[in-house]
């Protein structure tokens, strides 16, 4: 409130600038996420998602967001119109207003014979919400990751210990690195300025 203030000109200062909620209140401090899966539950999860219930685009988004180690948020947001053909394979271009947390410019993303089966020949909307015209939401996904579906037997986070949408992404990054690339090719793929 006080910044709010001090950025209309309404005080002269802010009482509380100096104070960290993160310093003076401990269980406020936010805490680094550095899960990744391990192979064994890539494996269960792979099976356990179609198990699982859940909508098929809500299926599909995690599986490619494990795939192509990009974020829950432009992967639900893929668009026939940003994947195209081109002499060396099948590429997806995530457009600069649609990267999330504004990381630059356009991403592209090589389309594995993977992920292009799981997208199929959609078109609009790869992953469509349930009236067709808008896609899944991010948390939508995040929600069904973390809660029960009944008379599926699906567990919050599939039985594993907690893990996110996100973690899919670092698995990824940490998958690239095992097969022996480099810092610099993981930035390539998950499109780090």
């Amino acid at each position: 409130m006080f910044q709010y203030a001090l950025d209309r000109e309404m005080v002269e200062f802010n009482p509380f600038a100096a104070i960290s909620p993160a310093k003076s209140i401990p269980a406020m401090r936010q805490k680094s996420r550095e899960r990744v899966l391990t192979d064994e539950e890539i494996k269960f999860l792979w099976t356990a998602i179609d198990q699982g219930g859940g909508s098929d685009s809500t299926r599909r988004a995690l599986k490619v967001m494990l795939l192509t180690g990009q974020r829950n948020g432009e992967v639900c947001g893929m668009h026939r119109r940003e994947i195209a053909h081109e002499w060396n394979g099948w590429w997806w271009t995530i457009p600069k207003e649609r990267r999330e947390g504004n990381k630059g410019g356009e991403h592209r993303v090589f389309l594995s014979p993977q992920v292009l089966q799981l997208i199929g020949d959609r078109q609009g909307y790869i992953f469509p919400g349930d009236k067709g015209d808008a896609p899944i939401s991010a948390n939508s996904v995040n929600h069904h990751v973390r809660r029960v579906v009944p008379g599926t037997g699906k567990a919050p986070d599939y039985g594993l210990p907690r893990w996110t949408p996100h973690d899919l992404r670092r698995t990824c990054s940490t998958g690239i690195r095992r097969c022996g690339g480099h810092r610099d090719d993981m930035d390539l793929v998950l499109g780090h300025v």
